[in-house]
């Protein structure tokens, strides 16, 4: 299988991404990531860690406001790729990426669109016209995927509040994070 994980910053892919890309890798699936190249004040650039690994980097123009102009070009040069390449599966990580990740690639009609979402958009906001904006973009943009993974008990519920998948499409994966001894 061919995989493309997208995050908004290197900085996400790899501390997030890169263990899942490397399990994948092992299975034999063929794993490839999509982000900014820029570095980002709290986030700085982790290309070269992505490369180190093993791993092909594709440059995507994100940025984190909304930004009409930029944001249409991350989208078309993302869907341009998904298409050149035909990935098997598109998995989308943090807000940004997620929403222009999801929307390439069901434009690109890639089989299979996973969202992981560490957070909503919305939930940076308690209450008015802002948190009413991202709840409906992000209402827009579910539907669009196949299931949308949360890392944590609040987003999943969060998702279920605002019915942006039937919960047989809403999967709490959590952290991952392994405290054995």
């Amino acid at each position: 299988m061919k995989m493309l994980f997208v995050a908004t910053t290197s900085t996400t892919a790899w501390a997030f991404v890169l263990p899942i890309a490397k399990y994948e890798r092992e299975k034999g699936h063929q794993v490839e990531f999509a982000c900014s190249f820029e570095d980002f004040t709290d986030a700085p650039r982790r290309i070269n860690e992505l490369q180190a690994a093993g791993f092909k980097v594709h440059e995507i123009p994100f940025v984190r406001e909304i930004n009409p102009q930029k944001d249409a070009k991350a989208f078309w040069r993302l869907r341009k790729l998904i298409l050149d390449n035909q990935y098997d599966l598109v998995h989308t990580h943090t807000s940004k990426a997620g929403f222009i990740g999801r929307l390439s690639a069901f434009a690109a009609k890639c089989p299979t669109i996973i969202h992981t979402s560490h957070s909503f958009a919305f939930q940076m906001y308690d209450s008015g016209l802002k948190r009413q904006f991202f709840i409906f973009l992000e209402q827009i943009i579910a539907p669009l995927c196949d299931v949308i993974l949360c890392v944590s008990e609040k987003i999943y519920q969060e998702a279920i509040n605002y019915n942006l998948k039937s919960k047989d499409k809403l999967i709490c994966v959590g952290q991952g994070i392994d405290i054995a001894p």
